[in-house]
């Protein structure tokens, strides 16, 4: 994902916690093309 990301120009946000949102979860945390933070989690 962070590859692709960066390549439309996705501003990955914690990249030294990504993929780990702790315990069971993953998460990405980025800006979209508005500057808002999004976060998108997955078990």
């Amino acid at each position: 994902m962070t590859k692709n990301s960066k390549d439309k120009g996705i501003n990955i946000l914690y990249t030294d916690k990504y993929p780990f949102a702790g315990g069971e979860y993953y998460a990405v945390y980025f800006e979209d093309l508005d500057r808002i933070q999004v976060e998108l989690v997955a078990p």
